[in-house]
């Protein structure tokens, strides 16, 4: 409980230190190996390193330090080409029945099911960072349109849902102590 405890979002990132290969490696497999509803897996990770890139995502994203000083910024994306074909390339041959009723009964609404796939997939990466020494800021609120027009996201079958600053907090930076709502005020028991 430590590590829930202590984790919190980083607003300042010390843009001279970069995430290693392998360590970077750790947070994209544990975004690959998330749990994911009937395995369907309805997402991509799209690591955004090119300086020039980020800077043009930037003022898409309240102008947030964290998009450029950040060693890597990664957009989550939810699939917005989940079909037959897809559900095909799922190695799980028992969940079959499941992933096409998901298909056919949640297809008005598959976008907002593939988003909370993608969240639980980002928790998964959040609570990896705060085990291995990672600092983070999951980054919900920019302009979607652009992030998806920026990086070709619609070409390759995705929309943004969510971004995730990852690097090393700079030094010196204090912090308020965490706060939240009483037990009582968030778990119900029936």
């Amino acid at each position: 409980m430590d590590i829930v405890r202590r984790r919190h979002s980083t607003k300042k990132f010390d843009a001279n230190r970069v995430i290693d290969d392998q360590t970077l490696g750790k947070i994209l497999e544990a975004f690959r190996f998330s749990p994911s509803m009937a395995n369907i897996q309805p997402w991509g990770c799209v690591v955004v390193t090119d300086p020039e890139i980020r800077r043009q995502l930037q003022p898409y994203s309240y102008n947030q330090p964290q998009i450029v000083d950040a060693s890597h910024l990664l957009v989550l994306c939810r699939r917005t080409d989940i079909d037959e074909d897809w559900l095909e390339r799922v190695e799980d041959r028992w969940l079959k029945e499941l992933q096409k009723h998901i298909l056919e009964k949640e297809a008005d609404h598959l976008d907002v099911w593939a988003n909370s796939q993608v969240y639980v997939a980002l928790g998964t990466m959040l609570a990896t960072c705060a085990a291995i020494g990672v600092d983070t800021c999951a980054i919900g609120l920019f302009d979607h349109e652009k992030y998806d027009e920026i990086l070709w996201l619609t070409e390759k079958g995705l929309a943004s849902c969510v971004a995730l600053a990852v690097g090393y907090e700079k030094d010196g930076i204090k912090h308020w102590p965490k706060t939240r709502f009483a037990e009582e005020d968030v778990i119900f028991r029936v």
